[in-house]
């Protein structure tokens, strides 16, 4: 690596005049879109942040999608007038920067070309410490002797090594959903965010301490070949007028069993040991089923008899010499819309016999959510979890290329 000791005001205005400057193409959907930067010293992002909240601990996520070899592609520096690697990171290992001291972990992690891999890397005054993760996983950690909050006033550089004129050292892949927060996220809620999904809305989460977003990011300016591109996440699903779907398409079933966790016990409420313990054990009903065909009457019978797990409809008892008429509305039963029970009517279970291989599955699906206790369960995590996990949910298959 070669630095350049001039770095923070070397740029001259030769180079400026020679570098082409591109606006942010409009986006042609509502799907997140990703950057692509292109493979020379001149494809880049520059911006100047505010690190004033995140100077003392910080944790800095996002999606990378390698497209070049070599463990030295860094695709973020952080340059300030004392350090030229104020923060480094590059995008198989090789670079973890922090006021000028690396920390390497590329023998620890395998990094495959172009592959979407989720890397996070926090570090805090308080302890010195670096934790840097890869696909939800804590790789490594390195205790730094200088804890000193970072310096204020410089800028962020995305695409290449800024103290660097090797072309070896330029990024030239694609990024999604870097975010920067003011504070060390657990292992557990970094977990979350790369089993959530990149298409996830996770990290709006942590939206109290999310200080550089993804979405300031896209709005800075792009120089030479910096481009949004589509990221490979789905559209929001619209409404279409009857006669308008066409052939083939991917239409979601109205039954999943992920939408229990739209009710308002779960939505937008961290998940608990209590609750998921609660769901997973709710399929061990099932038991003294296999071998027999589910029909709408057991699923019925499920949604009222055992409500409390099925957010299915309670029924409340009644005292003697209670009339069934002239009930209150308050005390009247309104059955909510979503319930785990619904996914049985499903073509693949209602009136198919359930076998022990079905009923494994079903069992299985709840381990899913094993990461997200202690998160916020939003809508975004309900769809991504309908979306790439349907097979045991009930959710929109997705066809594979053709």
């Amino acid at each position: 690596m070669k630095i350049n000791t001039g770095m923070f005001h070397s740029w001259t205005i030769t180079v400026f005049l020679l570098l082409t400057v591109l606006p942010a193409p409009a986006a042609s959907s509502d799907t997140p879109k990703s950057l692509q930067f292109g493979n020379t010293l001149s494809d880049y992002v520059k911006f100047t942040p505010d690190m004033s909240r995140v100077k003392n601990a910080h944790t800095l996520c996002a999606w990378v999608r390698k497209m070049l070899s070599g463990t030295v592609r860094s695709w973020l520096t952080y340059t300030t007038i004392e350090h030229g690697y104020e923060l480094l990171i590059s995008d198989a290992g090789g670079y973890n920067y922090i006021h000028h001291k690396s920390y390497g972990v590329a023998s620890r992690v395998t990094v495959p070309l172009n592959t979407w891999t989720h890397q996070c890397q926090s570090w805090s005054t308080s302890t010195g410490q670096m934790r840097v993760y890869y696909n939800g996983t804590l790789i490594g950690t390195n205790t730094f002797s200088n804890r000193a909050p970072l310096e204020e006033g410089g800028y962020i550089l995305l695409g290449h090594d800024s103290g660097s004129q090797e072309e070896s050292e330029v990024f030239g892949g694609q990024l999604l959903k870097l975010n920067m927060f003011g504070r060390v996220l657990s292992d557990e809620e970094i977990a979350g965010m790369y089993s959530a999904g990149m298409c996830s809305e996770f990290e709006k989460n942590f939206d109290d301490v999310r200080f550089i977003t993804w979405e300031r990011i896209l709005s800075e300016t792009k120089t030479g070949n910096v481009r949004e591109v589509e990221s490979g996440c789905p559209a929001p699903v619209e409404e279409e007028e009857e006669g308008e779907e066409e052939e083939g398409e991917c239409v979601c079933p109205t039954h999943s069993m992920w939408d229990v966790l739209l009710e308002e016990k779960y939505l937008n409420q961290n998940m608990t040991e209590e609750n998921l313990n609660e769901l997973k054990s709710t399929w061990k009903i099932l038991d003294n089923f296999v071998g027999s065909t589910i029909t709408e009457g057991i699923v019925t019978h499920f949604k009222t008899l055992h409500p409390k797990v099925g957010s299915g409809c309670p029924v409340a008892e009644k005292k003697e010499g209670e009339e069934d008429e002239e009930e209150s509305e308050e005390e009247e039963c309104k059955c909510p819309t979503h319930s785990m029970w619904d996914v049985l009517l499903e073509e693949k279970y209602l009136n198919q016999n359930m076998t022990e291989e079905k009923l494994t599955e079903l069992k299985s699906a709840w381990t899913i959510l094993d990461h997200f206790v202690g998160s916020t369960i939003t809508e975004g995590i309900v769809a991504h979890l309908k979306m790439f996990h349907p097979k045991v949910g009930g959710g929109c298959e997705t066809e594979p290329d053709s």
